[in-house]
């Protein structure tokens, strides 16, 4: 199946000046990891939430642009909570029709305070606000040690993001986590969390899409907690294809609609 995948953060427009099937695509669409929190003096930060992740039918008309956007993966800041992952979406522009048609939901922030949890992006806040969408996964606390939270994993399209243990980062959940992997085969390493500092140690950055951050370290002199990776957004379609149908008396012609050109 034909598609366009965007990784990089930031908005942009996508168009095809090619029939599709039904005049509709997939929008598929991964919210940001939450970078971890840090350290607060006397505990490591917590672990950032994972992304979510969110699928969408849309109506489109060809040779129209409509508006998505990649949401950026939280940044650590000092002495505070981590910041959360932004949201990624895919909108419908037909007829000036601005609304959002899918949006995978950004994780949150780790914490800075003790024993509290990075909650991962919720259902309740992506689009639709149901399944096929599915949750990221919760950062771990620091659990009254030095050693900081591991961050949770983004969400996969077909399972939950993997919660953060204790300083270590979350799994992916299954399916296309990123690229072009095969529908329940779990992406090595895609959007997982990001290990959490040790006691003299910075937070682990989270892996794309949707990875959020590990939590710093606490001994010593304040350490840097790991950022959350970027969302994602993917477009895929399945192409009309005219295909000459050659009967016996040599007449004739048709088109074959949804055959997937890759």
């Amino acid at each position: 199946m034909p598609n366009n995948t965007y990784t990089t953060s930031g908005t942009g427009t996508w168009s095809t000046a090619v029939a599709v099937k039904g005049n509709n695509v997939i929008a598929e669409c991964w919210g940001a990891g939450g970078a971890g929190g840090n350290n607060n003096g006397t505990r490591g930060g917590g672990g950032g939430g994972g992304g979510a992740y969110a699928r969408a039918v849309v109506a489109i008309v060809v040779n129209n642009t409509y508006p998505y956007s990649v949401g950026a993966g939280g940044a650590s800041q000092s002495n505070t909570d981590g910041q959360g992952g932004a949201n990624s979406y895919f909108n419908n522009n037909t007829n000036g029709n601005t609304a959002t048609m899918c949006r995978g939901a950004g994780g949150n922030g780790g914490s800075h305070s003790t024993s509290v949890t990075g909650p991962g992006g919720t259902v309740a806040n992506c689009i639709p606000a149901a399944a096929p969408s599915l949750a990221g996964g919760t950062g771990a606390a620091n659990n009254g040690t030095q050693n900081g939270g591991g961050g949770g994993a983004g969400a996969g399209s077909q399972a939950v993001g993997g919660g953060g243990t204790n300083r270590t980062g979350g799994t992916s959940g299954a399916g296309n986590g990123a690229g072009n992997f095969q529908a329940g085969q779990a992406p090595p390493n895609r959007g997982s969390g990001g290990n959490g500092g040790l006691t003299t140690a910075a937070g682990n950055a989270g892996i794309a899409p949707g990875g959020a951050g590990g939590g710093s370290g606490n001994l010593g002199t304040t350490k840097t907690a790991g950022a959350g990776a970027n969302g994602q957004v993917k477009v895929s379609w399945y192409a009309n294809c005219y295909v000459p149908i050659m009967p016996m008396d040599g007449l004739g012609g048709g088109q074959i609609s949804g055959l997937g050109m890759d």
